[in-house]
C-alpha cells in the first residue's frame, strides 16, 4: 500500500474496523457450503485479506483506480481464487467519469471528456463469467453505491446475494442520491432484512426493510455526525430465519455497562 494510505492508521485507532464482513462470510460459507464474493470497490484487496484469513472463497475484485488496481493485481498476483477487474461500476454504460484519489480511497467524478466509461455489474458479470451465482457482493464506492446496486438489479433478483454497502450521506448527496430510494429496490428483488453497522463494525440495530420511517430517522442521526456513516448489511428471504443466530452472536460482541 502507499504510504498515505490511512488503513493502518483506521486500525490502530478502530480495531474492530472492518471486521464485521469477514464476519458475515464465515456465516453465508457455513450455511451455503460456499463463498463466492464480489467486491466491489476492492482499493488494494485488503477485505478479501480480512475475509480470506477467516474463510475460503472464490472472489471478484472490482477496483475504479488506475493507481489502487496496479496494486491490488499486485497483493494478488498468486493467489488463483481472486480475479481482479479493473472498471468503473454505475447504473448504466457509457457514462463518461473520472476517479479522483485522496491518500487512501478514491470517488467517481462526472468527466465531460476523455474519462473513463461505466458499466452496469450486470454487464460485466457476462464478460466475466463465474460469478453470477455470487452469494456475498460487498459494495464501498464512496458515495457511488447506489448507482452501483442499480446496474446489478439483475443478480439481486437472480441470486439474492447477501449485500454489505456503505451508506455516506455526505457522499451520496454529492452524487445526488435521495438517502432513502435504495431500499425499494432491495424489497423489490425480495429481501426484507437488514442490520445496520457504524462505521467502526458495531452492530447498531436489525430492522425491517419496509419500516422507512425508523431508517429515516437513524439517516438523520448519522448525517448529524461528522465522519460517521452506516454500513449496511441485507439478508435474502432466502436465509432470513436462519439469520437470527447470526444476528444474535453479532450483538453478543457488545459488551454492556452493569446498570
Amino acid at each position: 500500500m502507499p504510504l498515505s494510505h490511512e488503513l493502518l492508521i483506521l486500525r490502530k485507532v478502530n480495531p474492530t474496523y472492518d471486521t464485521a464482513l469477514p464476519r458475515i462470510c464465515a456465516w453465508v460459507r457455513s450455511v451455503e457450503a460456499r463463498l463466492s464474493c464480489i467486491d466491489v470497490g476492492a482499493n488494494i484487496g485488503d477485505t478479501i485479506a480480512l475475509i480470506a484469513s477467516e474463510v475460503d472463497g472464490q472472489f471478484m475484485a472490482v477496483e475504479a483506480s488506475d493507481k489502487f488496481f496496479a496494486l491490488l493485481e499486485h497483493n494478488y498476483r498468486n493467489h488463483p481464487n481472486v480475479q481482479c477487474v479493473r472498471a468503473v461500476c454505475g447504473e448504466n454504460g457509457g457514462d463518461s467519469v473520472s476517479i479522483v484519489t485522496h491518500q487512501g480511497t478514491g470517488f467517481v467524478s462526472k468527466s465531460e471528456v476523455g474519462g473513463t466509461q461505466t458499466c452496469s455489474l450486470d454487464e460485466l458479470l457476462k464478460r466475466y463469467t463465474g460469478f453470477e451465482g455470487a452469494n456475498v457482493l460487498k459494495c464501498d464506492t464512496d458515495g457511488y453505491d447506489y448507482k452501483v446496486l442499480r446496474g446489478a438489479v439483475g443478480l439481486l433478483r437472480r441470486s439474492q446475494p447477501v449485500v454489505y454497502f456503505e451508506l455516506n450521506p455526505p457522499e451520496l448527496l454529492r452524487q445526488h442520491e435521495q438517502l432513502l430510494s435504495i431500499f425499494p429496490l432491495f424489497e423489490a428483488a425480495g429481501y426484507k432484512r437488514c442490520l445496520l453497522y457504524d462505521n467502526v463494525g458495531f452492530p447498531v440495530v436489525e430492522m425491517e426493510l419496509c419500516e422507512r420511517s425508523q431508517l429515516k430517522q437513524l439517516i438523520a442521526f448519522i448525517s448529524a455526525k461528522p465522519h460517521s456513516y452506516f454500513d449496511v448489511l441485507v439478508i435474502p428471504e432466502r436465509l432470513s430465519s436462519g439469520a437470527n443466530e447470526f444476528i444474535a452472536s453479532e450483538f453478543s460482541r457488545l459488551v454492556a455497562p452493569k446498570l
